[in-house]
């Protein structure tokens, strides 16, 4: 197997695992510039990983893997952070840094703007409002809200605010139901950069 000997200086077994887990028999006999850049990728993933190093930093590690080996590489980050071991990651793609981060760093413009634990990022900064009323309300004027989308008597709103204050409010409204859905990262991120344009 032509990968097995670029390693040297690494353990067999752990190569073995890195190798079974990432790459597919038929890549195994391949030069390197002749792999897909899928490929090239997993074999990236592999050399970061393949000497066990308590700290790892990754720039956008799933770019061009299928959806089975990205989910296939999350397992395997949650495993190596069970393990007491660090990762620094960077990515664009929100819905990967939600599944496998436990701290968030936001930057803007060169600048670090928020440093949280996701739960508390999410929880603290934003939230969104689900509401439908019962009749027509003009204006509708919910302190710390802003209101997102409106059809009829349906709205979504954007929450800024203390949540007991906030329902305080929506108690005095003609309401029919309302919720507050979990807030994503997307929608966290974006606030900060609402805040930018606006600012």
């Amino acid at each position: 197997m032509i990968f097995y000997e670029k390693f040297r200086g690494v353990k067999t077994t752990i190569k073995r695992e890195l190798i079974e887990r990432f790459l597919f028999e038929r890549e195994l006999s391949k030069k390197i510039k002749h792999l897909s850049q899928g490929t090239r990728q997993k074999l990236g993933i592999i050399q970061a990983f393949s000497h066990q190093p308590e700290l790892v930093i990754l720039d956008e590690p799933t770019l061009g893997l299928d959806p089975l080996i990205k989910e296939e590489f999350y397992l395997f980050i949650r495993q190596y952070q069970q393990q007491g071991n660090t990762i620094y990651l960077s990515s664009h793609n929100l819905s990967e840094v939600e599944k496998i981060c436990d701290r968030i760093a936001i930057i803007r413009n060169g600048k670090l703007v928020a440093l949280e634990s996701l739960e508390n990022l999410k929880k603290n900064r934003i939230r969104r409002l689900i509401l439908k009323l019962k009749k027509p309300v003009s204006p509708l004027n919910i302190p710390h809200t802003r209101i997102l989308q409106q059809k009829d008597l349906h709205y979504e709103l954007l929450v800024q605010g203390d949540i007991q204050s906030i329902i305080q409010e929506l108690a005095k409204l003609p309401l029919d139901d309302f919720s507050f859905p979990e807030t994503s990262l997307e929608e966290v991120f974006l606030y900060y950069y609402r805040d930018e344009k606006n600012g």
